[in-house]
């Protein structure tokens, strides 16, 4: 999940009270049976628009990230907290996400796989926002609590992996699933440069922001280049070509750039 994180996956764009004393106090017990080095980063990142799971909320988000990880005798862990804050009609909105989850080997080599079971909950400030397809539509600031199961694994370079969430609140966002698949491509370029070719498709089991329209499906191509300017100290770009597949949106592009730090 620090891999996701770092690139804004906590976007994104995956938490207050309760729910962090719970995941804290997981963290706790984890950390005191942990076997392996922690391994943490932070991320700060920006970009032209903030399309979340085929949905463009706005533009102009900035973000900020951390994940911690490790492992136990039972499975790896994984906690991340994330900030959003994007642009709208002029007016400025905040999300605040935590997610925890724990992975563990299906089996070894050469099919290899890793099964990640987790939570994650968003937040928002109180506003309307304008979402094409849609127009004003008012986001509930309470929290939205989401399950989620997910399979993956890797074939020489190439990265495969499928995850689906689940509503777990009564919220304004009115799906009760969202399913997506990824492929990944990397190369290392030499000279502390990389590159990645991926690509994405998400379905929701019916739309999110109203719940009477028929599933929505989206597919994207994303390439994105990084530069390791030291072994703790990675940049980042990438441009996105997001092609939706109903509610009568367009396909649109979007990019940003990022600077994370491991340590």
């Amino acid at each position: 999940m620090i891999d996701n994180l770092l690139r804004g996956g906590i976007v994104s764009p995956v938490m207050r009270h309760t729910r962090i004393l719970a995941i804290a106090g997981l963290s706790t017990a984890l950390l005191s049976t942990a076997n392996a080095e922690i391994e943490s980063g932070i991320s700060l990142g920006y970009h032209s628009d903030y399309v979340y799971r085929g949905l463009n909320l706005g533009q102009d988000l900035v973000n900020a990230n951390l994940a911690i990880s490790g492992s136990s005798e039972l499975a790896d862990w994984n906690l991340g907290v994330g900030w959003n804050r994007w642009d709208t009609s002029g007016d400025n909105f905040d999300e605040f996400l935590v997610e925890a989850s724990l992975s563990r080997s299906l089996c070894s080599d050469p099919f290899a796989a890793v099964l990640e079971v987790g939570i994650a909950n968003h937040s928002y400030s109180a506003g309307t926002i304008n979402v094409p397809g849609w127009g004003a539509v008012f986001l509930n600031p309470a929290d939205r609590f989401e399950p989620f199961l997910g399979i993956s694994t890797s074939l020489g370079a190439l990265d495969l992996g499928t995850k689906v969430f689940w509503n777990g609140s009564s919220d304004d966002w009115a799906h009760d699933t969202y399913w997506e698949v990824t492929a990944s491509y990397s190369v290392d370029m030499g000279a502390n440069l990389s590159s990645t070719l991926s690509v994405e498709y998400g379905q929701w089991d019916t739309d999110p922001l109203v719940g009477v329209l028929d599933i929505g499906k989206h597919f994207s191509v994303t390439g994105a280049i990084h530069y390791a300017a030291s072994d703790s100290v990675t940049l980042s770009a990438y441009v996105t070509h997001l092609l939706p597949d109903g509610w009568n949106l367009d396909d649109e592009t979007h990019g940003g750039a990022s600077v994370s730090l491991s340590f």
